[in-house]
């Protein structure tokens, strides 16, 4: 079988390409739509689309017990493509939560990157660079007005002038997405 192109989609042991999906009769699309898929594909996309659920949830969404689920996680689990993990709740136990491990994730296809470039691209077809120029602009002032925001709470919260918080700077975690050059730069704001 041929490599699929990002144009492909399988599905039932099926590459069906995309131009053939939109020249489908709506009764050919419906009956393809409609088949019987298994049920870790279904648990592995229930938990794509809406996170981390308990197994007896992911039971009821797909029409059978939360133990049966429970089964099928497992199995996904031996594969390393979903896990559980506790979280606590108010009082009593733990309610475990199965999501996708990196390996679940990696199923599903990650355009991001793909949607950003046409997004440019179609910016500065549509607006040109003065438009596409603008646009980063804002996006970059807006950037640093959050930053801005950011530095201002930290400030409030450690409240070196006895009008904060008082919390030790210690104590505070600001997240930059991991962008190192956002921490040096908050490490130069001399907090």
């Amino acid at each position: 079988m041929r490599q699929p192109s990002p144009l492909i989609i399988f599905k039932e042991k099926t590459w069906l390409n995309i131009e053939h999906l939109l020249n489908m009769s709506s009764d050919d699309l419906e009956k393809w739509r409609n088949l019987p898929r298994p049920v870790a594909d279904r648990l592995l996309t229930l938990l794509k689309t809406r996170g981390p659920q308990t197994a007896a949830d992911l039971g009821r969404a797909l029409g059978t017990t939360g133990e049966n689920a429970r089964q099928q996680l497992g199995k996904l689990a031996a594969e390393g493509l979903a896990e559980p993990h506790s979280e606590v709740r108010g009082v009593g136990r733990p309610v475990q939560l199965w999501q996708l491990t990196e390996a679940g994730n990696a199923r599903f296809p990650d355009a991001h990157a793909e949607l950003t470039v046409q997004l440019l691209r179609a910016v500065r077809t549509t607006f040109g660079l003065a438009g596409l120029d603008k646009l980063i602009d804002a996006r970059e002032s807006e950037t640093l007005a959050n930053y801005k925001r950011v530095v201002q709470a930290v400030r409030q919260i450690t409240g070196q002038d006895g009008t904060g918080f008082g919390l030790s700077q210690r104590n505070v975690t600001v997240s930059t997405v991991g962008l190192a050059p956002a921490i040096r730069k908050l490490a130069d704001e001399d907090l």
